[in-house]
């Protein structure tokens, strides 16, 4: 690995190594990822399944993707309900094939996670990469593809699978599990291991190098539930949203269309019972909302209330209109049972950031590592407006704010298009000091950070143990 990385580092047309806030050219990024391309090609014949020096095996790697980075299926069929190029553009049913039923239970048998999704499709072309280049980088270094429910000995790269719809705590108690097969399968007595976090997978990741298998009422409580038989060595965020993003609060009030122009709008309600969203909601900072004179709102962003009274996601009329006919009442349930689940996932939500942000506990993780972004527009606050018909919010890419040009610098901020930077940065103290100093900020949106040949070589720099560890901070 450390000839790749070497190989990668001259590439690079400036020479130089991941700084705060390094520039980097598009010209540059093109001539190393073509050599990127070519040097994983050459090293997957030569270097596959290659021990670290010593002949020791390595330190087993585990991919955490975000939300929406995992098949979903139907469970009795397998049929894939998400995951294909097609599931982008016609979404089934507005998104209620795969919309979670806000009552415990309902939903576990109807709908399970699969493959973590490595390219997508459309009529057997190849549209999109997604996290293939990552796993045949690693490949190309000398990791071994395995799977997490059967692990061997010499499986090094492993994908986590998981419902990204579900709460981040019960992802990472799932997470857990998994990584003591790996154990098992390694007959160490305390095996080392590596996470590599992108988008919510940071999420989960955190809360199980604070808090292992932990419930939430044990966390707050100060219990932690790590089994003795791990070492987690690194912890490496890609694009995190450690202190959440407006940019959900969006999607749950509005739904979402994938692909501009010919694809279909997801509907708000497919997305209410994705328990992980609301985790994902801002926590940083409580200046989130301004009227049209830019002045701050006092808005509870976890508080039922505000849904109300603002109209979103279940609370707007046209989408309590559709409810009201009886859409899909296996899923949505009465006005009664869709405050009750709000609530619960609100409460439960503002407990998850307040238990990764406190500063006492410690982390079982070694020591962690950030590849950010800063050079997108990224939403930072939203407008709320009364006229006659009730309250409308805006955010930042909203046609009707050309009617307010002033507020455009408020409602915006530095960020990788879904996360600000001050999000990406909100780290607890035990994390903050175990985070190297040489943070690497990249160009590319909160997904495709990941594709930048910059991030690759940086990540394949902190596997082999070749990032400088200089005791200045790096986070001020």
């Amino acid at each position: 690995m450390r000839n790749l990385v070497s190989k990668l580092r001259d590439n690079e047309r400036d020479g130089q190594r991941a700084q705060r806030f390094p520039a980097v050219s598009l010209a540059a990024l093109g001539l190393v990822a073509a050599s990127c391309l070519a040097l994983a090609a050459q090293g997957a014949s030569s270097q596959a399944a290659a021990p670290n020096a010593g002949g020791s095996p390595r330190v087993p790697v585990v991919f955490v993707p975000g939300v929406t980075g995992v098949e979903l299926r139907e469970a009795r069929s397998a049929k894939i309900l998400w995951g294909k190029g097609h599931n982008l553009i016609f979404p089934r049913d507005r998104g209620y094939n795969i919309a979670r039923a806000i009552e415990v239970g309902q939903s576990r048998s109807r709908v399970e996670a699969g493959d973590v999704i490595r390219r997508l499709r459309l009529a057997g072309v190849v549209r999109k990469a997604v996290y293939q280049p990552l796993v045949e980088l690693l490949e190309a270094s000398g990791y071994r593809v395995g799977d997490l429910a059967d692990p061997r000995t010499a499986d090094s790269l492993f994908l986590f699978g998981y419902d990204w719809r579900q709460s981040n705590v019960d992802s990472a108690r799932q997470l857990l599990e998994r990584l003591e097969q790996v154990h098992l399968a390694r007959g160490e007595s305390r095996t080392p291991v590596v996470l590599v976090c992108q988008s919510n997978g940071a999420q989960l990741c955190r809360y199980l190098a604070r808090y292992g298998s932990a419930t939430l009422q044990q966390a707050e409580a100060g219990q932690t539930e790590m089994p003795a038989t791990l070492d987690i060595q690194k912890v490496v965020l890609m694009g995190a949203s450690n202190g959440g993003s407006l940019r959900i609060l969006r999607e749950l009030d509005r739904g979402r269309k994938y692909v501009p122009w010919v694809g279909r709008r997801w509907a708000p309600e497919a997305f209410f019972g994705y328990e992980s969203l609301y985790q994902d909601l801002p926590s940083y900072t409580d200046d989130l909302f301004v009227d049209d004179d830019g002045r701050p709102m006092p808005v509870d962003l976890y508080d039922v209330a505000s849904w109300k009274k603002y109209q979103w996601s279940v609370f707007a009329p046209s989408v309590e209109k559709r409810l009201a006919k009886g859409r899909s009442p296996e899923l949505f349930g009465d006005l009664n049972a869709r405050e009750a689940f709000l609530a619960r996932a609100l409460r439960q939500a503002e407990l998850v950031q307040t238990l990764l942000r406190r500063d006492s506990g410690g982390s079982a993780a070694g020591r962690y590592y950030m590849i950010r972004n800063d050079f997108s527009d990224t939403i930072a606050r939203a407008l709320l407006v009364e006229d006659e018909s009730g309250w409308r919010t805006y955010f930042l890419g909203d046609d009707a704010l050309n009617r307010f040009p002033t507020l455009l610098d408020r409602l915006g901020a530095a960020g990788d298009g879904h996360a600000t930077l001050a999000s990406q940065e909100w780290l607890s103290a035990p994390e903050r000091e175990r985070l190297s100093p040489e943070v690497m900020n990249v160009e590319g949106t909160h997904f495709d950070m990941i594709h930048n040949p910059q991030a690759q070589r940086y990540l394949l720099e902190i596997l082999s143990e070749q990032v400088r560890e200089d005791p200045s901070p790096s986070l001020e």
